[in-house]
């Protein structure tokens, strides 16, 4: 059993990859020429109407089949696995419940309800703009086609969202826009990938838009004299990365990261400033990393 599914592995990769190798258990046997293939089960049932699923076929008399076709269209391409296994990629098409037929020299595999096979419309994710909080508890909106006129037609749709791979909450705003509930997730320059499925079928990632930010979410103290001076602590999410910690537009001193909390807990010597309340913020090397500025400090001439 554990060589057979390290078989359908390999026969997945290769054919995702759009290889078009035939026959990978061997040779085949007179006894199964003779007879015609018949499908038992499909390891998915649905799939986008853009095409490209890769699906595994169960059943019997594989080992000299010729070709596959779902909905009547050839899916190319194929490989055969073992006797009883092929692995194929789905072509664009439409339509419920239709055919995957299996052929050989000696015919074609029957139609029955294991051969079934569903083509959903795939929803694209195009995400708004957003730094999202490391924490958790942001949200991004989604412009999307198909998520349904409807609360109630959105829920039949069976819509479902990954933010980074991680399952996320969604709820429906219209037809075109939905709001995606954002897990906790690593600061980084490199955008997160948002995915919207329908019912299972993945639509395209949004990998440009939405972006895990640093955060500083406290400080020791927050409020001193404008001479400055004095040590403050700063607690965040992301600050590995940090050159400097800026008052407003003034660098503190001496900043640096507490003994193995390098990401999360730093030291600095406050700055000068004149009176008033400024926003702390962490100085990273990349332009894109973005900042969350909920932190502030108030400067006050009052000893």
């Amino acid at each position: 059993m554990k060589v057979r599914a390290h078989k359908a592995v390999i026969a997945a990769a290769a054919v995702a990859a759009g290889a078009s190798i035939f026959g990978m258990s061997g040779a085949a046997s007179a006894a199964g020429a003779s007879l015609l293939p018949t499908v038992t089960k499909l390891n998915v049932a649905k799939g986008s109407t853009a095409g490209g699923t890769v699906v595994t076929i169960t059943g019997t008399n594989f080992d000299t089949a010729t070709g596959v076709k779902v909905g009547g269209t050839a899916a190319t391409p194929f490989l055969i696995a073992t006797p009883t296994m092929i692995v194929a990629k789905v072509a664009a098409g439409t339509g419920s419940k239709v055919q995957v037929e299996v052929t050989n020299p000696t015919g074609a595999s029957v139609n029955t309800v294991a051969d079934d096979f569903t083509f959903l419309a795939p929803m694209d994710s195009v995400a708004a703009t957003a730094l999202l909080n490391p924490f958790g508890k942001s949200t991004i909106t989604v412009t999307t086609t198909g998520a349904g006129t409807s609360a109630d037609l959105f829920k039949a749709n069976k819509v479902t969202a990954t933010v980074n791979g991680t399952s996320s909450p969604v709820t429906w705003v219209s037809d075109t826009s939905v709001k995606v509930a954002a897990p906790a997730g690593d600061p980084s320059a490199t955008a997160a990938s948002v995915v919207l499925y329908h019912d299972g079928v993945a639509g395209a990632a949004d990998t440009t838009h939405a972006k895990y930010a640093a955060v500083i979410t406290k400080l020791s103290k927050t409020s001193g004299s404008t001479a400055g001076g004095g040590t403050i602590a700063i607690s965040g999410k992301g600050l590995s990365t940090a050159t400097a910690f800026n008052f407003g537009a003034t660098a503190a001193t001496a900043c640096a990261p507490v003994a193995l909390k390098t990401d999360t807990d730093w030291t600095c010597t406050i700055p000068a400033v004149a009176a008033g309340g400024v926003a702390v913020k962490a100085v990273l090397p990349t332009i894109s990393y973005g900042v969350l500025p909920t932190s502030a400090y108030t400067f006050s001439d009052v000893s």
